[in-house]
């Protein structure tokens, strides 16, 4: 009789897919048993390991389930990982496509509800949240663009391109958002370090001009000898001509000004980090469609330049003496003239100096004749 019962148990387990729980035996059923637990978990992955397809199905929904802990739903996709089975491409592929794993909906309902109590501490956290938030952000771009330079095709190279465009304009509109939100702030405390930042020449001129849109909408006699400045300056005094003073009632919210400054900061040097990792993956294409945005970045004066030196450096891929004529204007102005060397590298690549030597010797004296009618 007891062998009887042994034998029994060994046909269930073999034909019906049971396993082996706290001594007893249970029958898996793949039509109705979900997963709910990292044991779960493990008895479908040996069962994956066992060639059976099944667990595949079990395992993809336990991964989308937003019910389910975070450990159980990404231990469900590491057990997928070794499996290729086009249900499993397909899910992930779907989870990405329409950012199915990131879930803000909890997050935005509780900014809400935490932006309700008007509390210090609340400040401190909404702050920081907006900090971190950008962080990830950025972080998960950069995994992005590093999978699609590493799978890249021609389809590819169109996504990136709309990649640089939804980087840019993206940053455009968080320069706007924090412009708006500290100029109709009140914090006397602020405007030295707005102020520094519109001074400092080492800082971009997208960067300066936002620190004078934020300035703009402050009272402060300060200003008044600062705009007198700018407006003397050949070079800023169009720019000054479209900003008019407004001015704003004053709220008492200094955490929140120190916190949005430095998150600009941040947000402007992870933009460059970015666009940084663009470039350094359109300089490794030598498509055609990626040329008329590499010149635009080499000619932008607003970007950074180790930025744009790298865009000069990466027009050699092409192989196109053309370029050349796009990004000679430059040397124009002598204040280009840190991207000199990189220009007659490129010419040199090209193999095409002679035709150029007198445009170089032309685009000097012009660039001198123009340095000398400033300094009158």
């Amino acid at each position: 009789m007891k062998n009887k019962v042994y034998i029994l148990s060994f046909i269930c387990l073999f034909l019906t897919s049971c396993v082996m729980r706290n001594g007893k035996i249970e029958r898996i059923s793949f039509n109705d048993t979900e997963i709910q637990t990292m044991e779960d978990v493990n008895n479908q992955r040996d069962l994956l390991s066992d060639g059976k397809r099944a667990p595949i199905t079990l395992l993809i929904n336990a991964y989308n389930n937003p019910n389910l802990q975070y450990d159980v739903r990404m231990a469900s996709l590491e057990a997928l990982a070794e499996s290729k089975d086009p249900l499993v491409i397909e899910a992930i592929q779907k989870s990405i496509r329409n950012a199915e794993l990131i879930d803000l909906d909890m997050m935005i309902k509780s900014i809400e509800l935490l932006a309700k109590y008007g509390d210090n501490e609340s400040i401190n956290a909404l702050t920081s949240a907006l900090k971190k938030s950008e962080s990830k952000i950025m972080d998960l771009r950069e995994v992005i663009v590093k999978a699609i330079g590493e799978n890249g095709t021609d389809d590819q190279i169109i996504t990136l391109l709309e990649l640089y465009e939804i980087s840019r304009i993206n940053h455009q509109k968080n320069s706007q958002l924090l412009s708006i939100t500290l100029g109709d702030m009140g914090d006397d405390r602020a405007i030295p370090v707005l102020m520094e930042i519109a001074k400092n020449k080492e800082h971009n001129l997208i960067t300066r001009k936002l620190a004078v849109d934020i300035l703009a909408k402050k009272e402060a006699t300060e200003l008044v000898d600062y705009f007198i400045e700018l407006l003397g300056d050949p070079n800023t005094r169009q720019s000054m001509n479209d900003f008019a003073l407004e001015v704003m009632g004053d709220l008492d919210n200094q955490q929140m000004i120190l916190a949005l400054l430095e998150s600009y900061q941040i947000g402007k040097q992870q933009y460059y980090s970015m666009l940084i990792r663009l470039m350094d993956i359109m300089s490794e294409q030598n498509n055609v469609q990626l040329k008329p945005v590499i010149i635009e970045v080499a000619l932008t004066e607003s970007l950074p330049y180790h930025i744009r030196i790298k865009a000069i450096k990466s027009l050699a891929n092409f192989g196109d003496p053309s370029v050349i004529d796009k990004v000679i204007v430059l040397l124009n102005d002598s204040k280009n003239y840190i991207f000199y060397d990189q220009i007659v590298d490129l010419i040199l690549s090209m193999d095409v100096m002679p035709e150029y030597e007198s445009i170089l010797r032309e685009a000097s004296f012009r660039a001198m004749n123009n340095q000398i009618e400033l300094e009158k």
